[in-house]
C-alpha cells in the first residue's frame, strides 16, 4: 500500500514538472545566451593593443577600460512571447580616437549600441553580411609585422552615417583586430598594423 502511494506521488510530481516545463517553453521571458562564436572575441578589462601606421610613425594604443555581461530587453515578439538578449559590453579607450564601446550579441558585434552604430561579424563564413558589414575572405594564417595569426576573418565595412570611411578589418580569434585599412574607391589610403598586444579572454561557462 505504501509502495503504491509512493509510486502515485512520484507520477504526480513528474507530471507536474513536465507541465511546468511545457508552460515555460510556450511563453514568458526567454534568455538567449551569448553564442560560442563570440567568446574568442570577449576581452576583459586591462587587455590592450598597440597599432602602428604602416609607412609612418603614428601609434595608437587601445585599452579595455570597462567590460561586463549585461542583458537588454525584454522585447515583445508577438503571441505573448518576450525575449531578452544577453550582451557583452566592452568600453575602449584609444589614444587617437578617444573612448567608444562595443556590444557583442548573437553573431554580431556593434560599435556604439544595437540601436545606432555599425556592425561587424563574428562568424567564419565568406559572404555573411549584416547591415554594412560583409565577410569577404577567411585566412587559416596570415603574417602581420612578421607575426603569424590564425583563423583570421577579413571584413568589408561600408561607409554610413556612423562610419565615415570604407574599411577592411582583419579579425583574429583570441587576439582581436590585427590590421585595419581605410579605403576610398577601392584604393587603400591608410593602414594600421598590430605591433603588440596583451589580452585576457572571458571563459565559456
Amino acid at each position: 500500500m505504501i509502495k503504491n502511494k509512493l509510486l502515485l506521488f512520484l507520477l504526480i510530481a513528474l507530471t507536474s514538472l513536465s507541465s511546468c516545463k511545457e508552460e515555460n517553453t510556450n511563453g514568458g521571458n526567454h534568455l538567449y545566451t551569448l553564442n560560442e562564436r563570440l567568446f574568442p572575441l570577449l576581452f576583459k578589462t586591462g587587455s590592450y593593443w598597440i597599432y602602428k601606421m604602416d609607412g609612418g610613425e603614428s601609434i595608437d594604443t587601445l585599452i579595455v577600460k570597462d567590460a561586463k555581461i549585461d542583458t537588454i530587453g525584454p522585447f515583445n515578439v508577438g503571441d505573448g512571447y518576450t525575449s531578452t538578449d544577453q550582451v557583452y559590453y566592452i568600453g575602449y579607450s584609444s589614444s587617437i580616437n578617444g573612448d567608444y564601446s562595443n556590444l557583442y550579441v548573437g553573431y554580431a558585434i556593434t560599435l556604439g549600441s544595437l540601436y545606432g552604430g555599425y556592425l561587424y561579424l563574428s562568424s567564419h563564413t565568406i559572404g555573411d553580411s549584416s547591415v554594412n558589414a560583409k565577410i569577404v575572405d577567411i585566412y587559416d594564417s596570415i603574417l602581420v609585422n612578421s607575426v603569424p595569426y590564425k583563423n583570421v576573418v577579413k571584413m568589408d565595412l561600408k561607409e554610413d552615417y556612423y562610419l565615415k570611411s570604407n574599411l577592411n578589418y582583419y579579425y583574429a580569434d583570441s587576439v582581436g583586430i590585427i590590421k585595419k585599412e581605410i579605403k576610398e574607391s577601392g584604393a587603400i589610403l591608410e593602414s594600421w598594423s598590430l605591433i603588440k598586444y596583451s589580452v585576457t579572454l572571458v571563459e565559456m561557462k
